[in-house]
């Protein structure tokens, strides 16, 4: 930024000889932010004279931010590395036949009494609808262009999101070489890192608060290397913030602080504010959702109606499970030390049912250590859940989580995984699976469509219920212990440390292609189809040796 009347004389011709663009700001504080808890907002989209803004005639592009690549890669590996690039947006520098339209005024004393100067803002900047795609090309440009430096390149190119970029890494000799040459490279654009930050260290203290920062939404210990979800304090219309102090309180205690009159609008407000992009809250998170809905229906949709005296009991029991989930950490990356990583797999448990269909993605490593032992070790990476629709019966559902669960394998497919496995404890919705398309109803076609593109039938597997994770919290009823570190859905069912091979080869989960069906699922699958009448029979019944298995399971 640079003040009008000091620019050379060339440079204040040509902004002054075109009509120029005032950007109106504001002062705004970031409590969660260390280097810069008070800063500058500008409003590109106050409306001029003509009623229309900067922003409105910029072309905006088509941004890829997306937060799950950087957050998966970040849990990934054993070492992880996080890195806030400093003054990012003003590392690119605009072109000054275009600083007549980033103007701002501004008095250096603040003065009321004084008239303000024109300043130009003379890079990218913070509000402007075209800065974040530039933004992006500009990192892309550089990455690109050090596309021999794959650990750089992959930092900036994959798993960057805007200025901030995760990553974890193999050994420790690795991070180091990475920051060695990220500066380097870095320095030759202008930019350098405001810090590294490396799991098993403590933090720079210009980036943290007592050994903690934010990264992708969540609170990160590196020195444990725990990751913690930011749970913000309760707020309600008459009453505002509720004091620091209540994270501590019981339920009984809680009781009496929270208002009588609390409303729609205030407890939607407040189960907003979970952000848990990983999932790894899934099943309570589907308590809360489940309990929006309820809460939703019970006053007709008006936001402002003071609740039932039983559905704001209902809500303080979930303010207190939500305060004690701000207390809960969660290892970042549990592999084992000294370990060598011989294959990678990656699992999907699919279920649904009255109150919510979830998605639960495990990733498997086959591991040798030091001693020449190999065995397989479980994490979970990601999880994702949706409330079920009143009018679907439970296999549709089931199919439409199996859908789902196939875009989330196809969308973390990377080169390095050997295996797929999308797992669900439905007969009926596998058995739609394994049927030509042609056969099948408008609803089952289309999702069964997309699961036979994106990952193939030969990836479908069954399980039985007690060892599918993805069903626990979907009838709505998950407790914080159902998600705690250790619990079956943190960890997964315990068949998964023998492989998959010799899990299949045990009948812990069998491929889709042995499903059939017994009497009771008949019919229900049959309304799957269409052209009814001429199905051949063996598409319904089971043979003497099917009925024999499913009667010992």
């Amino acid at each position: 930024i640079e003040k009008l009347e000091d620019m050379i004389e060339e440079t204040q011709s040509l902004i002054n000889g075109k009509k120029k663009n005032y950007i109106a700001w504001q002062v705004v504080t970031k409590s969660t932010s260390v280097s810069t808890p008070c800063r500058q907002v500008f409003d590109a989209s106050a409306k001029t004279k003509t009623g229309l803004s900067i922003n409105n005639i910029l072309c905006k592009g088509k941004p890829k931010l997306d937060l799950d690549p950087p957050l998966l890669s970040f849990i990934h590996q054993k070492h992880a590395l996080a890195v806030d690039f400093q003054k990012f947006y003003n590392s690119c520098k605009l072109d000054p036949n275009h600083y007549h339209l980033q103007c701002i005024m501004w008095s250096d004393d603040l003065s009321p009494n004084k008239d303000p100067s024109t300043y130009i803002i003379k890079t990218l900047t913070y509000g402007l609808v075209s800065s974040s795609r530039q933004l992006e090309l500009c990192a892309e440009i550089m990455a690109e262009s050090n596309k021999s430096e794959v650990d750089f390149y992959n930092l900036i190119k994959k798993y960057r999101y805007v200025d901030d970029c995760l990553f974890s890494i193999k050994s420790k000799a690795c991070i180091d070489n990475l920051i060695v040459k990220a500066d380097n490279i870095l320095s030759k654009y202008g930019m350098k890192a405001k810090a590294w930050t490396r799991s098993s260290t403590n933090p720079d203290p210009a980036v943290s608060i007592d050994g903690q920062l934010t990264v992708g939404g969540y609170i990160w210990t590196p020195m444990p290397d725990f990751i913690m979800i930011r749970i913000q304090s309760l707020y309600f219309h008459k009453t505002g913030a509720l004091r620091e102090d209540i994270h501590t309180a019981s339920e009984i205690e809680l009781n009496s602080i929270i208002p009588l009159d609390i409303t729609l609008r205030d407890v939607t407000s407040n189960a907003a504010k979970v952000f848990d992009k990983l999932g790894i809250a899934g099943p309570w998170k589907i308590s809360l959702k489940h309990l929006v809905r309820n809460t939703l229906m019970s006053v007709s949709g008006n936001y402002d109606e003071i609740l039932r005296e039983d559905i704001r009991k209902e809500w303080v029991l979930m303010f207190s499970k939500k305060l004690q989930l701000g207390q809960v950490g969660w290892p970042r990356n549990t592999l084992p030390d000294n370990t060598e990583c011989l294959d990678v797999a990656l699992v999907c448990f699919v279920d649904a049912g009255k109150a919510a269909k979830q998605q639960v993605v495990y990733i498997c490593h086959q591991v040798k250590n030091n001693k020449g032992e190999i065995y397989w070790h479980t994490q979970l990476l990601y999880s994702k859940n949706q409330l079920a629709k009143e009018s679907k019966t439970v296999p549709n559902e089931e199919l439409d989580s199996l859908c789902t669960g196939s875009e989330i394998l196809k969308k973390n497919a990377l080169p390095f995984i050997s295996k797929l496995y999308l797992i669900g404890d439905s007969n009926i919705a596998l058995w739609w699976c394994m049927k030509d398309t042609i056969v099948l109803g408008p609803y089952q076609r289309r999702r069964v469509d997309n699961i036979q593109r994106l990952i193939g039938v030969e990836n479908l597997y069954h399980s039985r219920r007690e060892f599918n994770t993805a069903d626990i919290g979907t009838r709505g009823d998950a407790d914080i212990s159902d998600i705690c570190p250790g619990s079956l859905f943190n960890k997964g069912p315990a068949f998964m440390k023998l492989g998959m091979d010799r899990a299949i080869a045990m009948n812990y989960i069998k491929p889709a292609a042995m499903i059939r069906l017994n009497d009771s699922n008949q019919q229900i699958a049959y309304d799957g189809l269409v052209g009814k009448a001429s199905m051949p029979q063996d598409y319904l019944t089971l043979t003497a040796n099917e009925e024999m298995v499913l009667e010992k399971e």
